[in-house]
């Protein structure tokens, strides 16, 4: 038997606001970003939606990025760019994180 669906997730509920701090290959970054419930896809729930920005500390470079979060909170798939001014190139792509045990 197959559960109830879920109900429609409501705007501006069912989402939670996160901030965070860290390194990457040394240079120190803050982040802060949402992470917002998304209706059932095909009867399967648990999909969420995240955005959030990237800010190194030294240099005051600044990544935007956006994707979903599969169902079970383990894996979340997206793209990023990196937010420039005044420059003709940019830095951009796919990204995939994924929880790892320590």
């Amino acid at each position: 038997k197959r559960p109830a669906p879920l109900r429609k997730p409501v705007a501006a509920k069912d989402f939670f606001h996160f901030t965070g701090n860290g390194d990457d290959a040394g240079e120190a970054y803050t982040m802060r970003g949402n992470v917002h419930a998304v209706a059932p896809v095909e009867d399967i729930p648990g999909w969420q939606r995240i955005t959030f920005m990237q800010r190194f500390t030294d240099t005051g470079e600044l990544f935007c990025y956006e994707g979903v979060v599969l169902p079970g909170n383990q894996i979340i798939l997206g793209r990023f760019w990196r937010v420039m001014d005044n420059e003709s190139r940019t830095i951009f792509g796919p990204f995939m994180f994924w929880n790892v045990d320590h």
